[in-house]
């Protein structure tokens, strides 16, 4: 079976986008709300009450925005990186420049921003966080070509 996410990139190698700047283009804003809406009905069919980190789309803060609208005990996390850097950092033309930014979720574009900031504001994401997965230079440049 082939996951979605090598389908994606699969696809996109066939278009002979080979570079960070298909990164996000590999975990679309759709899949990551698809994702938090079935842990979100997961955790209604079992009572419990269910804390999604790292949002970073649109997608997914509606799904929480829509659970707690029914009475869900549904707490959601952005990461700050998030909330300051958009996709255009994957096309930068240095490649060790781009390829310094590619985590997951990745950065997605300035309206997911403005409603992750939203959603911070009228309380419908709860905290903040960072995450640290170091990886080295020479590592992020193993996917170089």
């Amino acid at each position: 079976m082939v996951s979605w996410c090598s389908a994606l990139q699969k696809q996109l190698l066939a278009r002979g986008i080979i570079g960070p700047e298909g990164h996000p283009m590999s975990r679309p804003p759709a899949v990551e709300g698809e994702a938090a809406n079935r842990a979100i009905r997961i955790a209604e069919v079992l009572g419990a009450p269910l804390y999604i980190v790292h949002n970073s789309a649109r997608q997914a803060l509606e799904a929480i925005v829509r659970a707690r609208g029914e009475g869900q005990r549904v707490f959601g996390e952005v990461l700050a990186g998030h909330l300051v850097i958009d996709d255009s950092v994957y096309r930068d033309p240095d490649f060790t420049r781009a390829a310094a930014h590619v985590m997951s979720p990745p950065f997605r574009a300035p309206e997911h921003q403005k409603a992750l900031w939203a959603g911070l504001q009228a309380g419908h994401l709860h905290t903040t966080a960072t995450d640290h997965c170091c990886f080295c230079a020479p590592q992020k440049a193993a996917g170089k070509g």
